[in-house]
């Protein structure tokens, strides 16, 4: 599913250059990928009494909507450079960005409260990988490529403390509506709270 929605970026981007649809706005307002077909259309059948394993049909409304294998939602969508994948090396008023080294201390301040920050930190770890297994770019042989000493698109290396932490990209989403908008990270596990990371292990 990764592999499909990398193609589908590569695809919108090479539109975007070929035919100026930039800036985002123009396209999209339901501008199609080229050579892309929908998934197909879904039939919730409410009377089932176990959620499936998929997470699809949770919400009878809209059965995609958070589904193992698709976007993972955010409060609000993504901002690329190039507005649809290339990540931002400038901030809107042109400055440059601060490393992530930086953003996170001086958003995550270091408060120690024990037994406080213990428990806190088993729940969160739970609840994250409860409601989120994003699926990163691997290499042929199957291992990720090694961001501090290997050149792969995927890669973006960062520096904290003075040293190289590689991190890879996440495979982007394909878009179930095959309509062109700002790539998604994908999720393997479904946007619920279900506790579907204990049901893995049983």
């Amino acid at each position: 599913m990764g592999r499909i929605g990398l193609q589908r970026v590569v695809t919108v981007q090479a539109v975007g250059s070929q035919t100026h649809l930039y800036p985002v706005e123009r396209w999209t307002s339901l501008q199609p990928i080229p050579g892309c077909s929908p998934a197909r259309s879904v039939t919730c059948e409410v009377s089932f009494f176990n959620r499936s394993l998929s997470g699809e049909c949770n919400h009878p409304q809209r059965p995609f909507l958070g589904r193992a294998l698709t976007d993972l939602g955010r409060i609000s969508s993504a901002t690329y450079e190039d507005r649809l994948y290339t990540p931002r090396s400038s901030a809107g008023d042109g400055s440059v960005l601060p490393s992530a080294d930086t953003a996170g201390a001086l958003v995550f301040r270091h408060r120690s409260r024990r037994p406080l920050t213990k428990w806190a930190a088993l729940w969160t770890e739970l609840l994250q990988r409860d409601l989120a297994r994003l699926s990163t770019l691997r290499l042929p042989s199957g291992r990720r490529p090694d961001c501090c000493t290997e050149q792969h698109p995927a890669c973006l290396p960062l520096t904290v403390a003075g040293r190289c932490v590689s991190f890879v990209r996440a495979l982007p989403a394909p878009e179930l509506d095959c309509v062109m908008r700002p790539a998604a990270p994908l999720s393997a596990a479904s946007s619920y709270l279900d506790l579907e990371t204990l049901v893995r292990q049983l």
